[in-house]
């Protein structure tokens, strides 16, 4: 029996990420469509293929976008979606930084 395997692409994985931290957080996004069209609203809820977008009210019909169309979103205002990372230095200089401590020997032991 032959396995499927699909490798995941980064791009989807921080795609979701995003919008899981704007669907938590209320934020109000600005979607823009291949044809120039946008909406402003808050994610209510997403999955592999589309965004349900409404407005602030729950009294406005939601919209459903594909992410086919989708050109791209922005957000409102800044996203700490990266706050945890502040001050640690890129991923190069963490994994740098981890191989000089494993090469140093240790003192006192």
């Amino acid at each position: 029996m032959e396995e499927l395997c699909r490798k995941i692409d980064r791009s989807v994985i921080e795609q979701n990420r995003f919008l899981d931290h704007c669907l938590a957080h209320g934020k109000q996004l600005t979607v823009f469509l291949e044809s120039g069209v946008q909406f402003i609203g808050i994610v209510r809820e997403h999955d592999r293929k589309s965004i349900l977008l409404s407005g602030r009210s729950r009294n406005k019909e939601p919209r459903m976008i594909l992410k086919s169309c989708v050109a791209y979103i922005r957000a409102e205002d800044n996203l700490e979606l990266f706050l945890p990372y502040r001050g640690l230095g890129t991923a190069l200089q963490r994994r740098r930084r981890r191989r000089l401590q494993l090469r140093s020997p240790r003192k006192g032991v």
